[in-house]
């Protein structure tokens, strides 16, 4: 029985999950780099620990300081939370070996998830579309790949490593940078599909093989490959559709023997045809729309599930209400969305009945350089979608943030487009 969790994480997921365990009755332990000391996950935790220097490389992302906080904290299990070690499959490896619980896929499954090509060929033999595509080195003998093409990372994921290269001369600019920033040359080339969804189908799997599929959720709204508003349900109205995406996610985790919380991830095209994408084996930013909609708490069930619990959920789990996530970041919109950092001296964040605010910020914080912009996860719901969007736009309004620039004025600009509006969105535009 798990008694004590470190997670190995920073921000809001780091305050989302203790705060599950507070009501699970399990004691955490919060990790933190030099700069973050005054960070509210830091607070929250029953006990905290510095595990380095405030660079990512430094702290976030020092397997053996991680392994060691939990060991001289007694802690029973790590929690990776999302981003930074969450889906590397090294450190999996190592919480296990060092007989800590590692919330997440087991072993098996992680590894094979952890390279994003070899996935691909295992899926399409299970007869499911997938996205045209080559590994690099083969596209640079043959390729069967025309133009324009996307050129990822297997190691990027939260829309990092990831290109749209239009021709040959871009090619080479982009592979040299890519090959630099992770640090390998393991890339893989796609077809680029201009005109999509992107939709998402959150899984709850045990041991046994149950499996429940949530409803579908909408990430087609990106910048720069990076999500900023998601909705559920989506506004796909092709039931028949929607229902195949399940059940080809559920196909996929049944085959996999995954076990746990993850997502399987569709790109849908203007004519209803869809390709597999990825799959993510953790928690995701956008997972607390689904929570709200089906008033299922994945965290916990996350935790209940890898200490021996069973998927207690139908096979498909419906939806009792719309809901729409916006990601308010510390970015400035009017410069190339460039981070903006600073200290917040004036802060009032909205409140109500039908909103949900998933954050670690609070006034007098300073917001440092070297982490991810993400400040505020917004989740509004109702019982139509046209209700949702107008709460949504108003509560944006209700927002006093001074001392740092946001994406708010831009995130109202969106909900009130009429693209959004019609929910027609993924098909008329090209993610930025």
């Amino acid at each position: 029985m798990i008694r004590k969790i470190l997670i190995a994480n920073r921000g809001e997921i780091a305050v989302r999950v203790i705060r599950a365990c507070k009501d699970l009755g399990i004691k955490t332990v919060a990790v933190y780099s030099a700069c973050d000391k005054d960070s509210y996950h830091v607070f929250l935790a029953d006990e905290a620990v510095c595990i380095g220097d405030s660079e990512v490389k430094e702290s976030y992302l020092k397997i053996d300081n991680i392994i060691q906080a939990a060991k001289n904290t007694n802690a029973d299990a790590i929690h990776p939370g999302y981003g930074f070690l969450s889906e590397s499959y090294e450190f999996a490896r190592q919480v296990v070996d060092n007989n800590f619980i590692f919330i997440g896929p087991s072993l098996d499954v992680l590894k094979k998830i952890n390279d994003k090509n070899a996935i691909k060929e295992e899926i399409s033999k299970m007869g499911v579309p997938i996205i045209l595509g080559q590994n690099y080195s083969d596209f640079l003998k043959h390729p069967i790949v025309g133009y324009p093409i996307m050129i990822k990372s297997k190691f990027g994921g939260g829309g990092e490593g990831i290109r749209l290269v239009n021709n040959e001369q871009e090619f080479k600019k982009v592979s040299i940078e890519l090959k630099k920033e992770f640090c390998n040359s393991k890339l893989y080339v796609e077809k680029y599909i201009s005109s999509y969804k992107h939709i998402e189908i959150q899984l709850i799997s045990d041991k046994c093989g149950n499996v429940s599929a949530m409803p579908e959720r909408d990430c087609s709204l990106q910048v720069g490959f990076q999500k900023i508003i998601e909705e559920t349900p989506s506004t796909i109205s092709d039931d028949k559709l929607i229902k195949e995406l399940k059940d080809t996610a559920i196909l996929i985790f049944k085959e996999l023997k995954y076990d746990g919380i993850g997502t399987v991830e569709f790109l849908v095209d203007d004519k209803n045809n869809y390709y597999f994408l990825e799959i993510n084996g953790r928690i995701q930013v956008e997972h607390a729309i689904s929570e709200v909609i089906a008033d299922i708490d994945l965290v916990k069930e996350q935790i209940r599930i890898v200490d021996g619990g069973k998927n207690k959920f139908p096979t498909y789990i419906l939806p009792k209400r719309y809901a729409i996530e916006c990601r308010i970041k510390a970015i400035d919109t009017e410069n190339n969305f460039f981070p903006s950092i600073g200290r917040i001296n004036i802060f009032n964040i909205p409140s109500g009945n039908n909103i949900r605010i998933d954050t670690y910020v609070y006034q007098g914080y300073e917001l440092k350089p070297y982490y991810d912009s993400l400040i505020y996860k917004v989740i509004v719901y109702g019982d139509t979608r046209d209700t949702t969007i107008r709460r949504m736009y108003n509560y944006l309004d209700e927002f006093i943030i001074c001392g740092i620039k946001t994406n708010i004025d831009y995130l109202q600009s969106i909900l009130n487009s009429d693209e959004l509006k019609k929910g027609d969105y993924g098909f008329c535009s090209q993610r930025g």
